[in-house]
């Protein structure tokens, strides 16, 4: 990582996403499965709802700059320095994250407080057609054209880089810059697989995702009649599906949610760097605990314990 700075500030913001969209992620299931008002104030709920979308954005754009910076790196090694210097990343990553914000307030206006304490989409005719059109356009846009661009990206890489190593020994016997191009190839070939890895798990996760998204929108799958009582939803066909669609869902959403804390395993399986760190980094942590705990000695009920052990043999005045 210390040879990549840019590389590294990128994966650090995105690991902040990460961890990010965990904590706000805590309300939502207070409310919705727990049944408690995490949500329901003025002004909470419009917060919340503004900065849970600003992980999920930030993290797919992030690995977007991420695959392009690579992409520049890999593809031209003798211009790369002007689009991926140490100096411009956190420009790049705050960019990113002020295009991110500014992408998530309008769902500060999408959503309220209404008069049962819930926090829902308004009501109004015009603010759930230009809803329904917002979360279509930047749903399509991020989780589906976003992780893709980055797949493509991240193959066209790999696939050069591969291609450079296979001319190994042409490169080496005829010139001293393809030399160096061919080592810059062989640097950044984990980190491409990092990234590699990282777009195609985005894939696999937001795509399914996005078409549960889209089959709600589907009469057929939508709500049943309502007010009903519980016992008639069993047998009514528009619950029955919609309840199955449901469950469906939530399985999806499960794992579709989960690249925000599975990002760890990816880079231990494909980066040596990362493990050999990490290993050092426990190593380190084991070390300074055991350390921690001998010098305090004993704990006070054993301390306890030992002298009245010594009083009664007699021990505790030799």
């Amino acid at each position: 990582m210390k040879r990549y700075n840019p590389s590294a500030l990128y994966l650090v913001a995105i690991t902040v996403c990460d961890i990010s969209y965990q904590i706000f992620h805590v309300f939502f299931y207070l409310k919705y499965f727990w049944g408690l008002s995490s949500l329901g104030y003025p002004g909470l709920c419009q917060i919340w709802n503004i900065l849970n979308m600003i992980p999920q954005y930030g993290s797919q754009l992030l690995v977007l700059g991420f695959s392009t910076e690579r992409f520049i790196s890999i593809i031209r090694p003798f211009q790369s320095d002007r689009f991926s210097r140490i100096k411009r990343a956190p420009y790049e990553v705050g960019t990113i994250m002020v295009f991110v914000f500014l992408l998530s307030i309008p769902q500060g206006y999408f959503w309220h407080v209404n008069g049962n304490g819930s926090c829902t989409i308004r009501t109004q005719t015009a603010v759930l057609v230009f809803y329904e059109h917002w979360a279509i356009v930047t749903e399509s846009i991020l989780f589906f054209i976003v992780p893709l661009t980055n797949l493509i990206l991240n193959y066209i890489v790999l696939r050069k880089a591969s291609q450079a190593l296979g001319h190994n020994e042409y490169l080496r016997t005829n010139s001293i810059n393809h030399c160096n191009a061919n080592q810059n190839f062989k640097q950044n070939k984990p980190m491409t697989k990092t990234l590699l890895a990282i777009a195609f798990f985005r894939i696999l996760t937001q795509l399914p995702m996005s078409v549960t998204y889209t089959l709600q929108n589907f009469p057929s799958l939508n709500f049943g009649p309502f007010p009903m009582p519980l016992a008639q939803m069993a047998y009514d066909p528009q619950w029955k599906r919609f309840l199955n669609y449901y469950s469906v869902r939530i399985l999806i959403e499960t794992f579709a949610v989960s690249h925000h804390a599975l990002s760890i395993f990816i880079f231990y399986a494909s980066t040596k760097q990362f493990r050999d760190e990490l290993h050092r980094k426990l190593k380190w942590f084991s070390t300074v605990s055991f350390r921690r705990r001998k010098e305090k000695g004993p704990p006070a009920s054993t301390r306890l314990k030992l002298s009245s052990t010594l009083k009664r043999t007699g021990l505790s005045n030799v």
